[in-house]
């Protein structure tokens, strides 16, 4: 475009992410982009400009941009926008009051700050959490942006197509890995973002395992929603907040009730909450988390059958359980079974060696 060179973008492919640093802005040239926080917040086609706002105000993208069909943009930033101006003075005045729509007035500003309550759940979405449940206003990391992707997804059970955060998994460092198997990575904290709900029916479920369902399960699913139904919806807010995430959880509980799932996906959902109840301090509500995760993981050893690496892993985990709960014998005890399992993983007898190494130093 009279010496610019225009950038090709492929349907679903995002024009940047939010929480990231805005260093350029784009103009849509052919093609339609939706900018995306949690749910589509507006669509904008040929001649329209985003990331324009972030952008002169050096601050982080607002929403996600994501192409609904193949796009083309001109990318403008620092070094190129004054030339572009000058060698294309229509368009730079096209921009300008695509600019301007954007910016509200001062007037419009003190409004939007009084009519902006915060968005209340519905009670009976409010009533998953058990009587007693911690809050907590903490709100994600700006800098997780950079981990994520908006991802489009259609709920597997009531077909509705909605948008949410999906992790980058190439760009997580790992910096250790705990003895119950949680993973600690450099900067950022996945269990924010494990589970996905469908704003409309309410399925929820790990992100990995969200359109895995058959259809059997799908309609099973259904039925009980009809019969077990609740008032309102539900989406992360743009600053995703740590209720939002506790209540996700419920809802995946809610989930595999319904589904009737394996007592292993219980436990492993109830895992994850004590370790969320941990990095909050509130160590009564981990010690329940941690006795659901146990019983669960004592009911799935009895009545589940995996291969002999993965009952030492269920194993070690169960110990680890057990040592929270001051249960030191039994921790032993299901550390003992992981040495005498024949086949399986050699780290994971090493593992088990050495935590019984661990207690014993303790005794002493």
């Amino acid at each position: 475009m009279n010496g610019f060179a225009v950038t090709e973008f492929r349907r679903g492919e995002p024009l940047f992410v939010k929480g990231n640093p805005a260093r350029e802005m784009y103009f849509i040239v052919t093609g339609t982009v939706e900018l995306v926080d949690g749910h589509t917040v507006e669509k904008l086609s040929t001649g329209g400009v985003v990331g324009a706002v972030e952008f002169l105000r050096q601050e982080p993208y607002k929403t996600s941009a994501l192409c609904v069909n193949d796009t083309s943009v001109l990318v403008l930033n620092e070094e190129n926008l004054p030339e572009f101006f000058q060698r294309q003075p229509q368009l730079g005045f096209i921009l300008l009051k695509a600019v301007a729509a954007y910016i509200p007035s001062s007037v419009e500003r003190r409004g939007q700050a009084q009519a902006a309550p915060q968005r209340q759940l519905h009670q009976s979405l409010r009533e998953l959490l058990p009587p007693g449940h911690p809050q907590s206003d903490a709100q994600r990391p700006e800098s997780d942006g950079e981990f994520l992707y908006i991802k489009t997804v259609q709920c597997p059970v009531c077909q509705a197509s909605f948008s949410t955060h999906s992790i980058r998994e190439s760009r997580l460092m790992t910096e250790r890995i705990c003895p119950d198997f949680r993973v600690i990575n450099g900067g950022f904290e996945p269990l924010w973002y494990h589970a996905w709900v469908c704003p409309e029916c309410l399925y929820a479920q790990p992100a990995n395992q969200f359109e895995q369902i058959s259809p059997t399960i799908a309609g099973k699913i259904r039925g009980q929603q009809q019969r077990y139904p609740l008032k309102g919806d539900f989406q992360f807010s743009a600053s995703r907040t740590l209720q939002e995430v506790f209540l996700s959880y419920f809802l995946v509980l809610r989930t595999l009730e319904f589904m009737g799932a394996p007592a292993v996906q219980f436990g492993n959902t109830w895992l994850k909450l004590l370790w969320l109840y941990e990095d909050m301090g509130e160590q009564n509500w981990a010690q329940q988390a941690a006795e659901k995760a146990l019983a669960y993981f004592e009911e799935a050893i009895v009545s589940g059958r995996r291969s002999d690496e993965g009952d030492q892993r269920l194993f070690l985990i169960m110990a680890e359980l057990c040592l929270r709960l001051g249960k030191r014998d039994e921790a032993l005890r299901y550390l003992w079974e992981v040495l005498s399992i024949k086949g399986g993983s050699e780290r994971y007898r090493r593992q088990a060696s050495d935590r019984i190494q661990d207690i014993r130093s303790a005794i002493q």
